[in-house]
């Protein structure tokens, strides 16, 4: 059954995490876990009959902990930080009564990014923990929770990757499950955990200590190619400069020659380049937006309601409050002046 836990991950494209139950993924999945389940049972009968349950035990189990590891430290980083749940300022005006499920715990994660950032650190150490044979029970122990509640938090609040959150769960209990009867025991009597003869390497030899020391150098030199693709990412597509007009922004004057234009009146510009502006007449538009600090230059476009919309400029902050921007909707002149609402800001 161990199989399952490796073949399945292999579907499912975690740079763009968190992976949602999409009738592809649960097709595959379900594919998969059959697939598991039957060469499990045949490889399982092969080594019984050779007697070697536990070699084979071994080594399935240290290709599942191997490959979970691989998987958690590629997508644990959004966690680190804060990407995964991100501030909507459009929701901090709704009633508790009217958030959405994925808004309610949105707002939860927000309200203070050193929880998530601390859950992502807790995945990474028991993911790293998991690549060795001393400490991968104490990494799958730490594991369970987080993974419990993930499965938990799908469930409850609607994310939508329930069946990846499942399945990582499953693996994790596999591994557990590994070492059942030792665990059991120990449980059982409240006797101190026997020791585990491992197939390989035991006693540990000269050549067990330095594939210990190339797995610490390839562990640690994966782990900072994966940080620093993410912050790579982060920089191109999540418009690291939006900080500068990142919050709720009043209009105080809209000026310009395009006729029929929205009397809009706020600007929620969130966390990366996407934003929501509200009109008079209670229309609620998301759009997408990039700042350039250097030149000064600030582009709206990809308005959902407005498509004819399209703004390029310039922009002049006068203080920290106060926003005057220069430029056109496609040909035609355009000048916004805005001012920041404080309360809004964290």
């Amino acid at each position: 059954m161990s199989i399952f836990g490796i073949l399945a991950y292999s579907w499912f494209d975690f740079s763009s995490y968190p992976i949602f139950d999409t009738r592809h993924n649960v097709k595959k999945l379900s594919i998969f876990l059959g697939f598991g389940l039957f060469g499990g049972s045949i490889i399982l009968a092969r080594l019984k009959k050779e007697g070697n349950v536990l070699t084979g035990n071994y080594i399935v189990t240290s290709l599942l902990r191997y490959y979970f590891a691989y998987t958690l430290v590629s997508m644990v980083f959004p966690k680190i930080y804060t990407e995964i749940f991100q501030t909507s300022y459009h929701s901090f005006d709704k009633k508790i009564i009217d958030l959405e499920p994925m808004e309610f715990i949105r707002s939860f994660y927000t309200y203070n990014p050193h929880y998530e950032m601390f859950m992502g650190w807790m995945q990474l150490c028991g993911a790293l923990l998991l690549c060795f044979r001393r400490t991968y029970l104490v990494g799958t122990i730490i594991l369970l929770p987080l993974l419990t509640l993930s499965v938990m938090h799908s469930h409850f609040f609607e994310i939508q990757n329930l069946t990846i959150s499942a399945a990582f769960l499953f693996a994790g209990v596999l591994i557990l499950l590994s070492q059942g009867f030792r665990l059991g025991s120990f449980l059982a009597n409240g006797t101190t955990l026997e020791k585990y003869a491992y197939p390989f390497f035991n006693p540990p030899n000269k050549f067990y200590k330095i594939l210990t020391l190339a797995k610490i150098i390839g562990i640690i030199g994966y782990t900072t190619m994966v940080s620093s693709n993410y912050i790579a990412h982060k920089q191109t597509w999540w418009n690291i400069q939006s900080p500068v007009v990142q919050g709720v922004w009043k209009i105080d004057k809209l000026e310009t020659d395009t006729k029929d234009i929205p009397r809009f009146e706020r600007f929620f510009f969130e966390r990366g380049r996407r934003g929501i502006v509200t009109a008079e007449n209670d229309t609620i538009s998301g759009f997408q937006y990039i700042i350039d600090t250097s030149q000064q230059q600030f582009e709206f476009w990809n308005f959902h309601n407005y498509r004819d919309l399209d703004f390029k400029g310039k922009y002049e902050l006068v203080g920290s409050d106060t926003l005057i921007y220069r430029g056109r909707n496609n040909k035609d002149r355009l000048m916004m002046q805005l001012s920041r609402i404080k309360k809004y800001d964290r």
